[in-house]
C-alpha cells in the first residue's frame, strides 16, 4: 500500500504527489467500498456464508454454520464473514459469528481486521462489541494503519473517541509516517480533526517526506480544517523535504480560499522549493489565474 518513495531531496512529480495525497486514502476507501458493493448484490438468497454476513441475513448465517460452513473461511482478499458483517454494521451477525468461533483479529491480505472495517464505516456498536470480545484497538495493517486511522479517514468522531478511551495512540503513524490527523485533514473531517487535536494530536507532525496536516488540508482545499490547524499552532511556512510549503500546495492545486487564508496568516508568498519554484510560478503553470492575481497583489514574484 505504500507508494514508491522518491528521492527525499527532490521535487515530487505530479504523479508522485498524487501517490502521497490520494492513493493511500483511495485504496483504503476502495477496500471499504468493495464489501459494500458485495452486500448490495446480496438482496437475493445469499449463496455463501460471506454473502449472508454481508447482507445481515442472520437466518442464512445460522443455516450455513449449522451445515458446517467454516466461520473463518477467507475469500480471495483474505476477508472472513466477520469482516463483512463488521463493515456493514450487522452487530447481531457479528455476535453470532464470534459465538461460533470467528477470529476477532483476523487480518485480510492487507492485514486489515474487522475492527478496521467497522471503524472506517463508523459502526460504533460493532466496534464496541469487537473490542469487548478481544479485538486489538492498536492492530496494524501491513501498511501500519490502525483502526484509528480508518476512523479518521471515514470521518467517525464517535469511533475515534471510543478508540482513544481504549488506549489507542492518537499520533500513531503508518508506514509513511502519516497520522490519523493527516487523514482527517486530507478528507476535510473538521470535527474529527478538532477532536484529535483536543486529545493531543500533533498539528505539526510530519509524514516521511515531511508534509504536515496543513500541507494535506491545503492541497485538498479544506479551508475550515486549515483554519483550525493554524489556530492550534500549525506552521504556515513548514517545508516538506522537497521544499514545498502549504501555500505551494494550495497554489498548485488551485485552492484560492486556502491560499487567501495562508497569506492572511503570513505565509511567505515568495517561498522557493528545492527547484526554485514559487507559489506564483506553480499557479501560473497550472493556469490558476485568480491565484496568480491574488499572489501578485500580495507582492509575489515568479
Amino acid at each position: 500500500m505504500k507508494p514508491n518513495q522518491p528521492n527525499r531531496h527532490s521535487e515530487r512529480s505530479a504523479a508522485e504527489s498524487r501517490n502521497l495525497f490520494f492513493n493511500r486514502p483511495l485504496k483504503l476507501f476502495c477496500l471499504l467500498l468493495a464489501l459494500t458493493f458485495i452486500a448490495a448484490g446480496c438482496e437475493k438468497k445469499p449463496a455463501t456464508l460471506h454473502e449472508a454476513a454481508a447482507a445481515g441475513d442472520i437466518n442464512h448465517v445460522q443455516r450455513y454454520l449449522s451445515r458446517g460452513a467454516d466461520v473463518n473461511a477467507k475469500d480471495k482478499l483474505g476477508q472472513t464473514p466477520l469482516h463483512y458483517a463488521a463493515e456493514q454494521g450487522h452487530k447481531d451477525v457479528a455476535e453470532l459469528l464470534i459465538a461460533k468461533g470467528a477470529d476477532i483479529n483476523a487480518g485480510d491480505t492487507d492485514g486489515i481486521t474487522p475492527l478496521h472495517y467497522a471503524a472506517g464505516q463508523g459502526h460504533r456498536t460493532v466496534a464496541e462489541l469487537l473490542i469487548a470480545r478481544g479485538a486489538n484497538v492498536s492492530a496494524k495493517s501491513t501498511a501500519y494503519c490502525t483502526p484509528l486511522h480508518f476512523a479518521a479517514l471515514g470521518g467517525s468522531r464517535d469511533v475515534a473517541r471510543l478508540f482513544l478511551t481504549k488506549g489507542a495512540d492518537v499520533n500513531a503513524k503508518d508506514k509513511d509516517s502519516i497520522t490519523p490527523l493527516h487523514y482527517a485533514a486530507k478528507q476535510g473531517h473538521l470535527d474529527v480533526a478538532e477532536f484529535l487535536i483536543s486529545e493531543g494530536a500533533d498539528v505539526n507532525t510530519k509524514s516521511y517526506e515531511s508534509s504536515t496536516p496543513l500541507h494535506f488540508a491545503a492541497h485538498a482545499g479544506h479551508k475550515d480544517v486549515a483554519e483550525l490547524l493554524i489556530a492550534k499552532g500549525a506552521d504556515v511556512n513548514a517545508k516538506s523535504d522537497a521544499g514545498w510549503t502549504p501555500l505551494h500546495r494550495a497554489a498548485s492545486a488551485g485552492n484560492k480560499d486556502v491560499a487567501e487564508l495562508l497569506i492572511a496568516k503570513r505565509a511567505d508568498v515568495n517561498a522557493k522549493n528545492n527547484k526554485g519554484r514559487t507559489p506564483l510560478s506553480l499557479a501560473n503553470e497550472n493556469s490558476h489565474k485568480e491565484i496568480v492575481e491574488l499572489l501578485r497583489n500580495h507582492g509575489a514574484k515568479e
